[in-house]
C-alpha cells in the first residue's frame, strides 16, 4: 500500500519560527502511476545472424549486431556517405569518428535508431530499404541491399557523359592543328 503525505506550514523569516503545521495522509491506489524509470530501454533484440540496417519512413533502425559492428552506442553519431565502386555508387556507413568528422551525423537513440528524413531518406531509398553491412575500412561498412528491398540493382550506375561524335572530331582536329606556340620572353610579377 502506498501512502501520500502532504505537509504544510507557515515560516516566519524574522523570528525563524514554524507555525500552523498541517499533515494530511492519503492512500494511493495500487494502480497509480509510479515515477518514470531512468533505466535505459533495451533495443529490440533480434534473431538475425548478420548486422542489418532498415530504412523506415523517417529513421534508420539498427539491429544489435549492426550497432556492435559499427561500434556505436546511445548518443554516438552516425554518417552515411556515397562512394564510387567501379562505375557504381554505393552507400557506406560509419560513426563520425570513423570518418574523422567528429560531431557530424545523426545521433543514435537508446533504441538503436537515428533520424533520417527528407532528401537523405529519399536518396538512400533508391538503393533499398534493408541493408546488411560488409566491412569496407576500419569502422566503415558498405551498405549492401538485401533481397527484395533492392530497387533496381546493387548500387546506382553512374551515367556516362554523352558527347556527340562531331564534337569529339572537332576537339581532335583543334588539338592536332594547334602548332602555333608563343614564347613569353619578358614576364615580371610584383606585389
Amino acid at each position: 500500500m502506498i501512502k501520500k503525505v502532504n505537509v504544510t506550514f507557515d515560516f516566519d523569516l524574522d523570528t525563524e519560527t514554524v507555525s500552523n503545521v498541517k499533515c494530511l495522509v492519503d492512500e494511493v491506489s495500487a494502480t497509480a502511476k509510479r515515477a518514470a524509470s531512468t533505466k535505459k530501454p533495451k533495443a529490440k533484440d533480434d534473431d538475425e545472424p548478420t548486422p542489418i540496417v532498415r530504412l523506415e519512413d523517417n529513421k534508420l533502425v539498427f539491429n544489435s549486431k549492426a550497432a556492435k559492428a559499427l561500434e556505436i552506442e546511445w548518443q554516438s553519431r552516425v554518417n552515411i556517405k556515397y562512394e564510387k565502386f567501379g562505375n557504381r555508387r554505393m552507400p557506406i556507413i560509419g560513426s563520425d569518428l570513423s570518418f574523422d568528422e567528429e560531431g557530424s551525423g545523426n545521433k543514435l537513440t537508446k533504441t538503436n535508431t537515428i533520424s533520417y528524413r527528407g532528401t537523405a531518406n529519399k536518396v538512400l531509398s533508391e538503393y533499398g530499404n534493408e541493408f546488411h553491412l560488409e566491412e569496407y575500412a576500419s569502422g566503415i561498412y558498405k551498405m549492401i541491399p538485401v533481397g527484395d528491398s533492392v530497387s533496381e540493382s546493387v548500387g546506382i550506375e553512374l551515367p556516362t557523359p554523352k558527347i556527340k561524335k562531331a564534337k569529339i572530331e572537332k576537339i581532335k582536329e583543334l588539338s592536332q592543328n594547334n602548332t602555333d606556340t608563343k614564347d613569353i620572353i619578358d614576364f615580371t610579377f610584383s606585389l
